[in-house]
């Protein structure tokens, strides 16, 4: 229920009580009425027996009929609902016996006493105003009656002297009565109304002592409620008065245990920025806020602190060591994507510059003739050295962007011992190997598999300082569907360590990017490689037992090619001889070394190159070689142009102005989704960069062939 709901309802409830209290005492007046009864009963019943004896049986009658009310009301007053009608009647009977006796007079004078009696019997009964109406009334009909018996005949005479007395001392009685019963009521009235604010305020109290207890216990944020301690002239501390539960479960205290402890006997030297904070809130009497690493708890802290009152400190205290990871991990990965991109990029132009060495080499050493004097294989050991940059490029690509691999049959035994060889070269540490021969071959892109095995080694190296083995077992295993990982015919490799192995704790987390256990380690190793290895389509997993090393395990799809053909495949042969052809050949490419490299190799092969460095250009240079009637039989197109249409968009340019035209994507982007597919996109062909001389020939080759 809303609060102001809540606040109406409670108004509701108390205001017929309140109003009872202010207008109505009725167990005061029920007893003054039991009192006054028994009290009228005996006047009434004497003054009866008196009047009987005296024969006056008429008004022995009356007083003995006013005395039964009063008499049925002492016994029957506190079971009766609502008394005021019966006060009434009881009233008004008595009022006729006062009357009565009035009326007999003479002798019977000193009953008249009983009239000023009427007044205090009225006004205890009723409130002021209808006492007052009551009183008037009779005062009025007695003095009718004792100034004017000429009116009532039987009546008795009295003395004027007696009439002026009753006259004159009558009102005296009535107004001494209508005063104390006012003052009375007034007095009820306002001890019932202090009364009533009282209750109010203490029940507000309550209420807000309630709220605040209810909020204080379930509020998530840490609170403590801090008393400024006088240090005589040194700095003040603070001490506890009170802790909420948050507080308990932040620090680990409990309340009873804390409340009234110092805070400097808590804290260590790594927290003065708190007890600053503190300090700072305690001597403006202004909000502080302040975040900073507490040496006590070894958290992240945000605390706010606010003086509630002099000497007393309000501290809020929030856990944020997990939004501070966030944000940190944020940062890194933030400077990461700015790596990639520096990566990605230097790649690009990497395999812009390795087009021009590559393929200049490659044509240089296809033209010149194996007799030159040995200079073929000086020149097929630089070519060498470029494809092995070639494979750093991609390996920068995959990086900056994941890198799709570039799959291919592949024998995993020589490149895991390749990658063995380089990367324990001056290592204490030595690799032994047990890999079947029969070891079925995988669909796998070199250069990422390379590298898994490079920092898989590095780890197990780094792991033995002092040197140890590192061994590398294979075995071809099937799996069925159904649980975890990759099924089917598959390729396991083991690559185990003797190192002192992996905590448990730290298990779960291993392939966690920028989770290290090493002081200057980046955390990326092992993430990188289960990134590879999911990207093949394959598994990754990790045992280890304290004290006895770790060994990981990697799960390849086999492929479906034999061995024989995949390491045939794998082992450099002969480049075939270069197929020479004819025609108009366009490059758009916006890199000058690429222009060089690409239109001295074209002309080599016998084609006739233009170049366009965009890809408008391109299409306008395009469109003018075919009105001149010199078309161009293939376009050799650059996928990405800073700055200018690339091919991407120059293609369905192409396609819309010559629905027959070639077109041959070249990036050095392989991991480019156009790459994979480049004919969805419009293409008939990809090269990518860099390239030989021979297999910029042979693309060409197939895409005439396919005419």
């Amino acid at each position: 229920m809303p609060t102001e709901n809540k606040e109406a309802a409670g108004r509701e409830q108390a205001r017929p009580a309140e109003t009872a209290a202010l207008l109505s005492d009725d167990s005061i007046r029920r007893s003054q009425f039991r009192l006054f009864a028994v009290g009228g009963v005996l006047v009434e019943v004497g003054f009866g027996l008196t009047d009987l004896f005296q024969g006056k049986f008429l008004l022995f009658s009356v007083l003995m009929l006013s005395a039964l009310p009063l008499a049925a009301g002492a016994l029957l007053i506190n079971g009766i609902r609502n008394p005021k009608p019966f006060y009434r009647l009881s009233t008004l009977m008595a009022a006729l016996a006062c009357l009565a006796l009035t009326f007999a007079g003479g002798q019977h004078g000193s009953k008249m006493l009983w009239t000023f009696v009427a007044p205090l019997f009225m006004f205890f009964l009723f409130d002021h105003i209808e006492g007052a109406a009551w009183t008037a009334a009779l005062y009025l009909l007695t003095l009718l009656i004792m100034s004017s018996p000429a009116l009532f005949p039987g009546a008795h005479e009295y003395p004027p002297e007696f009439v002026r007395r009753f006259a004159g001392c009558y009102p005296f009685v009535a107004v001494a009565a209508w005063w104390y019963e006012f003052q009375r009521y007034h007095h009820r009235t306002t001890l019932s109304a202090t009364n009533a604010g009282l209750a109010a305020g203490q029940a507000a109290l309550v209420d807000s002592e309630h709220k605040y207890r209810l909020l204080f216990g379930n509020m998530s944020s840490a609170f403590a409620l801090l008393e400024t301690v006088p240090a005589g002239g040194r700095q003040a501390d603070y001490r506890f008065l009170e802790i909420n539960a948050a507080f308990e479960r932040l620090t680990g205290l409990r309340a009873r245990e804390t409340e009234g402890r110092p805070l400097s006997g808590l804290l260590d030297e790594g927290d003065a920025w708190l007890v600053e904070t503190i300090r700072r809130a305690g001597e403006s009497g202004r909000p502080e806020r302040a975040e900073g690493l507490s040496s006590w708890l070894g958290k992240y802290l945000e605390i706010s602190v606010y003086s509630s009152s002099p000497g007393r400190l309000a501290l809020l205290c929030e856990d944020i060591s997990e939004r501070r990871h966030t944000e940190q991990e944020r940062i890194k990965a933030q400077r990461m994507e700015s790596i990639a991109t520096l990566a990605g990029g230097i790649a690009h132009d990497f395999n812009n510059i390795l087009t021009g060495v590559l393929g200049n080499i490659s044509m240089v050493r296809t033209e010149l003739s194996v007799a030159a004097s040995g200079l073929p294989q000086v020149l097929i050991e630089a070519e060498n050295a470029a494809v092995r940059a070639k494979d750093l490029a991609r390996q920068l690509l995959t990086f900056s962007k994941g890198g799709r691999p570039a799959k291919k049959a592949l024998d995993i035994g020589p490149l895991i011992r390749e990658a063995a060889a380089f990367v324990l070269r001056g290592s204490p540490s030595r690799c032994e190997t047990d890999l079947p021969p029969d070891l079925r071959t995988i669909m796998a892109d070199p250069g990422q598999i390379a590298q898994v095995f490079h920092n898989l080694l590095i780890n197990a190296a780094q792991s033995m300082p002092g040197g140890g083995v590192i061994r590398v077992t294979g075995r071809n295993i099937s799996l069925p569907p159904g649980g975890d990982g990759p099924a089917g015919n598959l390729v396991a490799i083991t690559v185990s360590d003797s190192g002192p192995g992996i905590a448990p704790e730290n298990m779960a987390r291993l392939f966690e990017p920028y989770f290290s256990t090493k002081a200057d380690g980046r955390g990326l190793g092992l993430s990188m490689a289960h990134s590879i290895i999911g990207g093949h389509g394959g598994a990754i997993s990790a045992v280890s037992e304290p004290g006895k090393g770790a060994s990981f395990t990697i799960r390849l799809p086999a492929a479906e090619v034999p061995a024989v053909d995949a390491q045939a495949h794998a082992k450099s042969e002969p480049p075939k001889p270069a197929v020479r052809g004819s025609g108009r050949i366009l490059v758009m490419d916006d890199d000058a070394i690429v222009q060089k490299a690409c239109s001295r190799m074209l002309t080599a092969l016998g084609y006739d190159c233009s170049i366009a460095p965009d890809g408008r250009s391109a299409i306008e240079e395009y469109k003018r070689a075919a009105e001149a009637g010199k078309p161009f039989i293939v376009v050799i197109m650059d996928l990405t142009v800073p700055g200018g249409m690339g091919g991407k968009e120059a293609v369905v340019e192409l396609k819309r102005l010559d629905p027959k035209a070639k077109a041959l994507v070249s990036s050095g982007y392989s991991d480019d989704p156009v790459i994979g597919n480049y004919k969805d996109f419009g293409f008939d062909a990809v090269l990518t960069k860099p390239y030989r001389f021979e297999e910029l020939a042979k693309v060409l080759e197939d895409m005439q062939k396919a005419e």
